[in-house]
């Protein structure tokens, strides 16, 4: 949910960053102190833990021959935590109830998003190509991309069979949000 509220100038510890650690931290510990039985996404995805190290491994040696080293290392410090989420949501969503619950997540934060973007109309001096929404997420393609996802995952929300009421009326509210906000951005 946070990250849908997060703005890339917003500094170097964003609400989400500093969510982002606690789930790390809490993740570390939940391993130390008893994690045996538990699912464990590096033995059972070992190819695909590979293939995360690797990408990362090659974004750390292409800054060797990078012109500018900012944009190289700015682009691995959201790349590498965002990795890191993958065995942490493995390790978390253990029934469909975990699943609806993340997803649900994803849900309300495009609303929030969806819903800045049209409340707050964006300042024509800061865009360049004419007067686009940008959100809470900041970039106007950004936010146009978060909101395909929370209308889709709304609308299969919206359609599904057995959810909760509230679930269906926060997915009945972000599909036009969505819609309306992905067409403003």
């Amino acid at each position: 949910f946070f990250s849908f509220l997060d703005r890339p100038s917003s500094g170097s510890l964003s609400p989400a960053k500093g969510v982002g650690l606690l789930l790390v931290v809490a993740w570390l510990g939940h391993f130390s102190v008893g994690g045996r039985g538990q699912r464990d996404f590096f033995a059972e995805h070992s190819h695909l833990t590979w293939v995360l190290i690797a990408f990362i491994g090659w974004g750390t040696v292409s800054l060797l021959w990078a012109p500018q080293l900012g944009p190289g290392l700015a682009s691995l410090s959201r790349y590498a935590p965002n990795m890191l989420l993958l065995p942490i949501a493995y390790t978390a969503m253990r029934t469909r109830r975990d699943l609806a619950l993340v997803l649900g997540a994803i849900v309300l934060g495009a609303i929030a998003a969806a819903s800045f973007g049209i409340l707050q109309p964006a300042d024509p001096t800061e865009v360049v190509e004419g007067s686009r929404a940008t959100g809470t997420i900041g970039d106007p393609n950004e936010l146009a991309a978060v909101l395909l996802v929370g209308l889709a995952l709304g609308a299969g929300f919206l359609v599904g069979r057995g959810r909760s009421p509230l679930m269906r009326l926060a997915a009945a509210l972000a599909v036009p949000l969505c819609a309306a906000g992905g067409f403003l951005s």
